[in-house]
């Protein structure tokens, strides 16, 4: 089974001797006229020449789609001074001649099924699936490939749609899915005979998709087993794609109480001692909330970082540890208790949801957060006449000569591994459906799926695409014209059309946490395989259950310093060695790839 696809390529070897000769053919009429006309040389491959996940629960929501929906003066500037290098060559002369000559060997399939859920952004405006998008009506008219949507039912349960979907018999050419965390592992799918390996195609067919992969260091993430890559990504153009949560505080108050931005944990409990003094929200004012200790975009127990230690798994030094097991996490527990027992911390948080939460902060109740940019709630405070002010602040240190250390993997993924897809066996022409997924990581591609239709969404100047005004001032609109965040299929991410949906606010807070990060400990996405994931998810499902429990005790005083060896005991009998020597084991793999 592992060579379903090389077989199916050397059966049509003959053939593809013949496309290549009459390719050959092509191009050099091609070069001869762009000679004449004075056009430039492009990559025949319409490919990107670009310099650049946490095994948590959390992973699954790191998205950077925390926009909100208004574009600031200063972001729609910004998407009109510059533009990506990844689309400056994606108008020439070159590049249009490399998706004729794409379309004139038939390379592309004339019909592509593929399944994938569908952004509720393109719902609300009252459409049906991304083909009422002009971005892919202008990919179907670039490479003639027409795409038939299957779409989950709204609000279905992911993994047993895909289940049904499976069983149905009836599988699409390709299948968006969040293929890193497939139940018992990808690589089942693939011996189940539900996929296909992509090894082979990848090379050979999909040159821009290899390239970007290769350029990034990123390959050894997608790497199951020996060699085998099943999926393709999101792959995202520029590292600040990378960075989309960190710690925000009410910038208005600091300004206020002339209190600095904070830089040491020292510093952080003075501001929020000073944001519950002052009670700007009133009586329930607190200097900090959140939501749980542990999980999700908004955990309290990211204040551990700054003491060298995660509340999950992390390496140092190549080896790979579990928080609550090492030294380090007695001090930072006893500063967080500090904390709550000071009245810092607002005793809900373990309780409470994302709305509750943004109603606190945006109602003037709560002064600190780890949080996404904080674009939604400076647009939604934006015609306040509070001087609302959420910013990002940079990563909190022990003291000013530490490190400010973070344990967000995706800061150095340059990927969303959660937004894949993988061909099916019941592809007739899986080199055809590779080639049109490179096209969408090419030059061209890129520049359909980030800036939409020429003409309708951009305009070219010197070079370089430009949002055209209309089109700024569309809004939530704006995702009909162009894929941006609003598309749950892989696409290559870029800056500048990502961008002009942030706030101004939301812009720095990711300049400042991305250049205050320290990313040396970080435990990078280490693919494991389906029995190590299934050891991993029957021992650490206990162990989560029972560490969010104790922690919750030591936060509140139930439980003290005493009692963390009895912890670390408890933990020894429910397996978290077992858990740490399968993280090693495949960040051992991961570093020698």
């Amino acid at each position: 089974m592992k060579y379903r696809t090389t077989r199916k390529i050397r059966t049509t070897r003959t053939m593809r001797k013949m496309r290549m000769i009459a390719a050959g053919l092509i191009a050099a009429l091609m070069a001869l006229a762009l000679a004449a006309c004075g056009g430039g040389s492009g990559d025949s491959a319409g490919g990107t020449s670009a310099a650049a996940n946490p095994p948590s629960t959390a992973a699954g929501e790191a998205n950077p789609t925390e926009s909100g929906a208004a574009t600031t003066e200063g972001s729609a500037a910004s998407a009109t001074e510059g533009a990506s290098s990844a689309t400056d060559s994606a108008a020439s002369t070159a590049g249009a001649a490399a998706a004729e000559q794409g379309a004139a060997l038939n390379e592309y399939p004339e019909t592509l099924r593929i399944y994938a859920s569908l952004d509720e952004r393109i719902t609300k405006a009252g459409k049906k699936d991304y083909n009422d998008v002009a971005a892919y009506q202008e990919l179907e008219r670039r490479t003639g490939t027409k795409i038939v949507w299957t779409l989950p039912p709204a609000g279905a349960d992911a993994n047993q749609d895909l289940n049904l979907l499976i069983t149905s018999g009836d599988l699409p050419d390709i299948i968006r899915f969040g293929w890193n965390a497939a139940p018992g592992g990808v690589d089942k799918y693939y011996q189940d005979g539900v996929i296909l390996r992509l090894t082979e195609l990848l090379g050979e067919h999909m040159p821009n998709i290899d390239r970007l992969l290769t350029e990034r260091d990123i390959k050894k993430s997608l790497v199951y087993n020996a060699d085998d890559i099943y999926f393709i990504p999101e792959i995202r153009k520029e590292g600040e794609l990378n960075v989309f949560r960190g710690p925000v505080i009410r910038g208005d108050w600091l300004e206020q109480l002339g209190l600095p931005a904070p830089q040491t944990i020292d510093e952080l409990r003075g501001a929020l001692a000073a944001f519950r003094d002052s009670k700007p929200g009133g009586a329930d004012t607190w200097g900090m909330s959140g939501i749980s200790f542990l999980e999700g975009n908004f955990p309290i127990g990211k204040l551990l970082w700054p003491f060298g230690i995660h509340y999950d798994f992390y390496q140092v030094d190549g080896k790979v540890k579990y928080g609550p097991m090492e030294p380090e996490f007695a001090d930072g527990m006893a500063y967080i208790h500090e904390l709550y027992d000071d009245g810092l911390i607002d005793p809900d948080y373990s309780v409470q949801d994302r709305t509750t939460l943004d109603g606190k902060f945006m109602n003037h109740q709560v002064g600190f957060e780890y949080g996404m940019q904080p674009t939604m709630m400076n647009n939604s405070m934006a015609d306040s006449d509070s001087g609302f002010a959420a910013t990002g602040m940079g990563w909190p240190k022990l003291d000013a000569g530490s490190p400010g250390y973070v344990f967000d993997a995706e800061y150095s993924s340059w990927m969303l591994i959660q937004n894949s897809a993988a061909i099916t066996t019941a592809c007739k022409e899986p080199e055809k459906a590779a080639h049109w997924l490179n096209f969408i990581f090419g030059d061209e591609g890129a520049l359909i799926t980030n800036y939409g239709v020429e003409g309708e969404s951009y305009t070219m100047e010197g070079g370089k695409p430009v949002f055209t005004e209309e089109f700024l001032n569309l809004g939530d609109e704006q995702y009909l014209y162009f894929i941006g965040s609003s598309s749950t299929f892989p696409t290559l991410r870029l800056w500048d059309t990502y961008s002009i949906s942030l706030h101004e606010r939301g812009a720095d807070a990711i300049e400042k946490w991305t250049a205050s990060a320290d990313l040396s400990r970080l435990l990078p996405n280490i693919p494991l395989t389906a029995e190590e994931q299934q050891s991993v998810n029957d021992q650490l499902l206990d162990i989560k259950t029972y560490i969010g429990e104790q922690i919750s005790w030591l936060v509140t005083g139930q439980a003290g310093a005493g009692d963390i060896p009895a912890i670390r005991a408890k933990l020894e009998d429910m397996g978290i060695q077992n858990c740490i020597d399968i993280y090693q084991a495949a960040y051992d793999r991961y570093l020698s790839k």
